[in-house]
């Protein structure tokens, strides 16, 4: 058989959903630990749709929508210059009231020389509008506390957890709802969290995945990569956002070395799914349609395998995607789970450019490597 290329999707730990009175409730007592100062940025024009420039006296209000639309912050800006019709301010400086846009139930509006405009703003990405050091810290804050979903990158996909079927050989399993990539960890990121891992503590990383072919793009999936090196990449990454990683030896941050890890459970950022959380994922979810492979039941539709791949791995999301958006989970490398499979062996799961068709179903099961392993 030929050598398969492993790799893995990071995954934030775990969703936990609020409702939207817990949202508010659960807001408001960050008041006090995080900054409250807000730039805005606007746009005016007249009642012919020209832009507007000049001085211009006014006030910002928040109105919060779960309550029937009452106003929550008021605050007098003065004087604001208006060139072309484009304007900016920093709001926030009448106390912590600003707080309650965080539950992103809340709307902005202005009042320009006196009369309010009808235009209504939804404050929906407050925590990215403030200063660059204040709104880390803020982000951190809200990831610790379940309100703000880490999605750092946009390519992520959240699933509603479930239970497995009884054509799985994990049948009866349940998972909780979690987030999963969208696509295999890719030549670009993985060298880009890399240089900062390895700038930061994470000395092992260095060289990690250059053998031939990660290199060769970086829309490529990278590979040559083992488990332990798939951890501590995504504890970099973690550390990178902002996020309190997983991955720990003897109570400190897992970054070099070839130790067993253990889970901080608590922990904001990334780490593998485990065997049944990937095969939720490839199956589709909730959403499943019970297909053989991941997305289909032609295998050629989803998956670089033996009889297409021409030999050698493809750039991440060539092939159509599964139920949910998520791509590459049959075939064109291997990806690392989290589960011991026999004494210290790591499972990995569907299938490679080097594959038969039967390595890529979402059942498939029968493989695992060494953690130390890389090929």
């Amino acid at each position: 058989m030929k050598t398969a290329n492993t790799l893995w999707r990071d995954l934030l730990r775990q969703v936990r959903l609020f409702p939207l009175a817990a949202l508010l409730l659960t807001a408001l007592p960050l008041a006090a630990q995080v900054p409250s100062l807000i730039n805005y940025q606007g746009r005016l024009t007249d009642a012919q749709g020209q832009p507007v420039t000049g001085n211009r006296t006014m006030t910002v209000r928040i109105y919060d929508a779960a309550s029937g639309g009452n106003m929550t912050y008021e605050e007098t800006l003065g004087t604001v210059a208006v060139g072309n019709g484009t304007y900016s301010f920093q709001f926030g400086a009448s106390g912590n009231g600003v707080v309650t846009v965080l539950s992103g139930l809340d709307y902005l509006a202005l009042s320009v020389n006196g009369t309010e405009e009808s235009t209504r703003t939804r404050l929906l990405a407050v925590p990215y509008a403030l200063k660059s050091a204040d709104a880390q810290a803020l982000r951190q804050e809200l990831v610790a506390a379940g309100l703000l979903l880490s999605n750092a990158t946009t390519n992520m996909v959240t699933l509603v957890g479930g239970t497995l079927p009884q054509s799985s050989g994990l049948s009866g399993q349940t998972v909780a709802t979690f987030q999963i990539g969208k696509y295999e960890v890719s030549w670009g990121e993985w060298k880009e969290v890399r240089a900062w891992g390895v700038a930061n503590g994470y000395s092992d990383l260095a060289g990690v995945g250059d053998t031939y072919p990660s290199g060769s793009a970086d829309n490529f999936p990278v590979i040559n990569v083992s488990w332990y090196d798939a951890v501590k990449w995504m504890n970099a990454k973690s550390e990178k956002e902002g996020l309190t990683p997983v991955y720990q030896v003897s109570g400190a941050v897992y970054k070099t070395g070839e130790s067993v890890p253990t889970l901080n459970s608590s922990a904001s950022g990334y780490r593998l799914p485990t065997e049944a959380e990937w095969e939720w994922a490839a199956r589709g979810g909730a959403s499943s349609q019970g297909y053989t492979y991941s997305g289909s039941s032609d295998v050629s539709a989803v998956a670089w395998y033996y009889d297409n791949s021409s030999n050698g791995t493809k750039a991440v999301g060539t092939k159509a995607a599964n139920e949910l958006g998520i791509y590459d989970m049959s075939g064109n490398v291997w990806e690392w789970c989290e589960d011991v499979a026999f004494t210290s062996a790591r499972r990995i799961r569907g299938g490679s450019w080097s594959s038969s068709a039967d390595n890529c179903t979402v059942a498939y099961r029968d493989f695992n490597y060494y953690p130390g392993y890389r090929g």
